[in-house]
């Protein structure tokens, strides 16, 4: 683990500690709407940062990020809830129990940079989440605004969670530059390339949610091989609609020989070969069908001459 993921765990668990303070402390000067919306809220929001965090750390690993994530929220929100009765107690386990789920397999589908910035996000929702215990308790107090100092709070929740914000991109962007330097040193041969020279055995890396070469140049009615190696910890493949060609499936291909597709899918850390035979000159399009690859830069051309 590295500190940005500390930062965000550790803060989760100081929500959850002060949330189970908070609800004991206001449970007699809040009504019991309130105590609900609270523990929905805290279950939710916990439970969607936390899946978010090890869908990330976990990629490849959708089982174990969701039962990890589910734990987190569940926890947060019931325990949030056990202060102000049954009814908030089961809300806030059930927010919490979707909330892991849903970001858990949201951490799988995104890049690491888009992650890290949902977190960002999630987190602060979070521990802004703190700040509706007093608000709530006020309104049910009263209706009116006591004195001018109460205009202070908002700007005060604002700094706070603009803080909040700030701090946790500052260890994202240490976290996401650490990775870039790991991964794509600066040598040259570790760039994606953009042409293919003609070859009728290709080999296609796929990295850091980029494809490498991006260009790829065959020739019509030559019979070409192409190895899809998947250097990621998520799966990947290759697509391209209506590509005429005849195939030879090696491996896991994906889509049958009677298909108008071309479909290579790679598993993680897992290589993967088709053989064909393009049957027709032109450039056509290939991209990675996993939800959110293509729009992170998984995508290139094939040209057929």
């Amino acid at each position: 683990m590295n500190i940005f993921y500390y930062f965000v765990l550790g803060t989760l668990v100081c929500i959850i500690l002060l949330a189970t303070f908070l609800s004991f402390y206001f449970r007699n000067r809040l009504k019991n709407m309130a105590g609900m919306v609270l523990s929905m809220t805290i279950g939710m929001n916990v439970g969607l940062t936390a899946g978010l965090l090890f869908g990330t750390m976990l990629q490849g690993n959708l089982y174990l990020s969701t039962l990890l994530a589910i734990l987190a929220g569940v926890i947060g929100g019931a325990i949030c809830g056990l202060g102000f009765g049954v009814y908030a107690f089961l809300e806030g386990l059930m927010a919490g129990l979707m909330g892991g789920m849903m970001g858990a397999m949201l951490g799988e589908m995104v890049s690491t940079v888009q992650a890290h910035t949902l977190i960002n996000i999630f987190l602060t929702l979070s521990v802004s989440s703190l700040l509706l215990f007093p608000a709530l308790r006020i309104q049910a107090k009263t209706k009116e605004i006591a004195n001018r100092i109460w205009y202070t709070k908002p700007a005060f929740a604002f700094l706070i969670l603009s803080g909040m914000l700030i701090f946790g991109s500052q260890f994202s962007k240490v976290q996401v530059q650490s990775e870039s330097n790991i991964s794509n040193p600066e040598d040259k041969s570790q760039q994606p390339s953009d042409i293919q020279p003609e070859n009728a055995m290709i080999r296609v890396q796929a990295a850091n949610f980029l494809y490498n070469p991006q260009k790829i140049i065959v020739k019509e009615g030559e019979q070409t091989s192409i190895t899809l190696d998947n250097l990621d910890s998520v799966e990947h493949d290759i697509e391209i609609k209506e590509f005429p060609v005849e195939k030879t499936e090696v491996g896991h291909a994906g889509h049958g020989e009677n298909s108008p597709d071309f479909h290579l899918h790679a598993p993680a850390k897992d290589t993967t070969t088709l053989v064909f035979t393009p049957l027709q000159k032109g450039t056509y399009e290939f991209y990675c069908t996993i939800p959110g690859h293509k729009e992170e830069g998984m995508t290139g051309v094939i040209v057929v001459i």
